[in-house]
């Protein structure tokens, strides 16, 4: 299929407010330029009453199926299997390392955002240097470092262009911090944090968008002394979840969503290079991590990202809390396009062709990015 004409029909049409059946779908040069109902002609792709939805955006994902991001054919390799499950853009995330290796790991993914094979790279997450010791999870302690923003400046330089997120911890940094941070085009994410509820209110007024794998490694709810769980439930701010039953109870989970709602949930993997292979000891960061089953662990027992994909988070989300598919094209794909500004996470015209096709079980079908099919068969006419 090519990105000059594409045609999807007999679909069910997933909105923010409804489903519309009977939908097609039209889009060229990588844009949706038309959108209907009973598609009259004879050419296209028949849906046969799939669900139509915007791509999942995962803003954060170490990696996967043997791949992390040390090489450019690595980036690309993760790519062509990312989009199996759904997924149309990414944020390739970088753990806490030393300052050179995250700047040579930043290259090596700005100049793979054009050539990849699968899911399109939108930017890269920074998920340290900046954070605290006390909550660094599977984070290696020994580069930890202060916020730095001359150092953030020089590793993001020349890649204006490049969607970016900056995971730190604020009480370590000052409110112009937060603030620089934003101006440079970064969205500030709190995480691996020990802040208080105050700290993050006083950041969220310089620019403060998010929280990073929202119940993990961050400061807990306390009804004397709120940090950023509290701050997570009681402010208007994006909260990242990792939806795989094992980083927060099910019964968290519903929790979270009766609260906050679908409007500032964001959907992540948080996954690593061992999603998709066999179990076994495996390094991360220079530590060992032990997979098993369905869990990624350090040897003292500390959870290490997941082995999670986007596809089983939704189905995850929508059996633990009874969400509609309707909430799930919110919580995958509206919401981090909106955070990361990206004319992306809607299927509507002048937005771009990043679709991702589910059958009545919310299996991956077909998955299309910028009007290209890259995964999925239909019999066209």
């Amino acid at each position: 299929m090519k990105n000059q004409d594409i045609i999807l029909k007999n679909g069910r049409l997933v909105t923010e407010n409804g489903i519309v059946d009977n939908s097609y779908v039209v889009a060229k040069d990588g844009k949706i330029i038309e959108i209907g109902t009973y598609y009259s002609k004879d050419d296209g792709v028949d849906l046969q009453g799939n669900f139509i939805l915007p791509g999942f955006i995962d803003q954060h994902t170490h990696g996967g199926y043997g791949c992390d991001f040390s090489s450019k054919e690595e980036v690309m390799n993760f790519s062509e299997n990312l989009i199996k499950e759904g997924v149309t853009s990414y944020l390739p995330t970088i753990m806490t390392l030393p300052t050179k290796r995250i700047k040579e790991t930043v290259d090596i993914i700005y100049n793979c955002r054009n050539s990849q094979r699968g899911s399109n790279v939108l930017g890269v997450h920074l998920e340290g240097p900046f954070i605290s010791s006390k909550y660094k999870g599977a984070q290696n302690e020994d580069y930890i470092i202060p916020p730095n923003f001359e150092i953030l400046k020089d590793i993001f330089k020349g890649k204006e262009d490049f969607r970016k997120i900056l995971t730190y911890a604020p009480e370590e940094a000052t409110l112009e911090f937060t603030s620089l941070v934003n101006e440079l085009g970064i969205v500030p994410s709190v995480g691996h944090s020990n802040a208080d509820l105050e700290t993050i209110r006083s950041h969220m007024n310089s620019g403060l968008k998010s929280i990073t794998h929202f119940q993990n490694s961050h400061s807990p709810h306390h009804h004397r002394e709120p940090g950023i769980t509290s701050a997570g439930f009681l402010f208007d701010i994006y909260t990242e979840l990792i939806v795989d039953g094992i980083h927060i109870n099910k019964d968290i989970v519903k929790m979270i969503y009766k609260i906050k709602g679908r409007d500032r949930i964001i959907l992540v993997t948080d996954s690593i290079h061992v999603k998709g292979l066999d179990d076994g000891k495996y390094c991360l960061s220079g530590q060992e991590v032990i997979k098993k089953s369905n869990e990624v662990r350090l040897s003292s027992g500390s959870l290490s990202g997941s082995i999670l994909k986007m596809n089983d988070a939704i189905k995850n989300m929508m059996k633990f809390t009874g969400c509609s598919i309707n909430d799930i094209m919110i919580m995958a794909s509206k919401n981090p396009a909106e955070l990361l500004n990206v004319n992306k996470g809607k299927v509507e015209v002048g937005f771009d062709a990043d679709i991702t096709i589910l059958d009545s079980e919310f299996n991956v079908e077909m998955v299309i990015v910028g009007g290209i099919e890259k995964y999925g068969v239909y019999n066209e006419n």
